[in-house]
């Protein structure tokens, strides 16, 4: 397949869709999952199974009142489940302060969600001041537990040299591996990035970063559907691969990916109307089948 050179400038200029450290902050951390054997812990169950409520918890106010009195009786994950409430004003008011010191009530007492959400807190000043070396330590302490919010956090801060880090490619790949491979679709991502542009690997590997991009694909995140799309269109294939890398291009354009949607701008003219509507189709019916994350 020959590559439109107008493309060349696009991948080199902008390079790959990575999971930014600047795009939109992510939820904190969601609560862990134990088995009922006290009635703080039934209190704490029932909590959770009000926020996993699609759509939201049903009654905020109950929600809140359930945590706050598992949590008051030291039940750990619920300590760093009223953090969470307070940090996203879920039957309360909006209160850092208070999200801040449940988080570490929590923490202290090793909760790996506690001392994530503590360490992102601290490390990008929410409520205290600003200090990325102690907020990474949280969030090291977390990884070390293997919560996969924090393996990414560790993988992408140490990938990008944020929290006051040095860009360590190979500790980045350590930590976002374990992440992939516990199904965080982001961290999958970024996987796929590091084998194509050999980073913290000793070559460049298509064929692995292939498999990685459609694991993050699959589950919906955009830059993997994004850079699938654009690794298959930029190596030689079929007429049915060209299909399938079009049919990527255009669902992560329709979700607004920018490189996505440079890249269609300049290749578009040059595909044929009937491969354009065939992979029109093919977009429109991954667009109905697979989750936006």
């Amino acid at each position: 397949m020959k590559v439109p050179a107008a493309i060349s400038f696009t991948l080199a200029s902008l390079s790959l869709s990575l999971a930014s450290a600047n795009a939109a902050e992510p939820p904190p951390a969601a609560l862990a999952t134990t088995v009922p054997a006290s009635e703080a812990e039934a209190q704490f169950q029932l909590a959770r199974s009000h926020l996993k409520s699609e759509g939201g918890p049903s009654d905020p106010d109950k929600t809140f009142k359930l945590m706050k009195q598992a949590a008051d009786q030291g039940h750990t994950e619920a300590e760093a489940g009223l953090g969470y409430l307070y940090a996203a004003g879920i039957g309360t008011a909006k209160d850092e302060s208070q999200a801040l010191a449940w988080y570490k009530k929590a923490a202290e007492k090793g909760s790996a969600k506690g001392q994530f959400n503590l360490g992102r807190m601290i490390a990008q000043g929410r409520g205290v001041p600003k200090d990325a070396k102690e907020g990474f330590q949280w969030m090291q302490q977390a990884a070390d537990q293997g919560l996969p919010e924090a393996l990414f956090a560790v993988g992408e801060a140490s990938y990008s040299g944020t929290y006051g880090q040095v860009r360590d490619y190979k500790k980045a790949y350590a930590f976002l591996l374990k992440a992939a491979e516990l199904g965080m679709a982001k961290a999958q991502n970024m996987i796929g990035v590091m084998h194509q542009e050999a980073k913290g690997l000793p070559k460049v590997d298509r064929t692995e970063a292939e498999a990685w991009f459609r694991k993050a694909a699959a589950q919906g995140d955009v830059k993997g559907q994004s850079n699938l799309g654009h690794l298959l269109y930029t190596q030689p294939g079929d007429r049915a691969a060209k299909l399938e890398a079009i049919k990527w291009l255009l669902v992560a354009r329709q979700r607004g990916d920018v490189l996505a949607t440079q890249t269609l701008r300049l290749t578009e003219a040059d595909i044929p109307k009937a491969e354009m509507a065939e992979a029109q189709r093919l977009a429109r019916a991954v667009s109905s089948q697979t989750p936006t994350e």
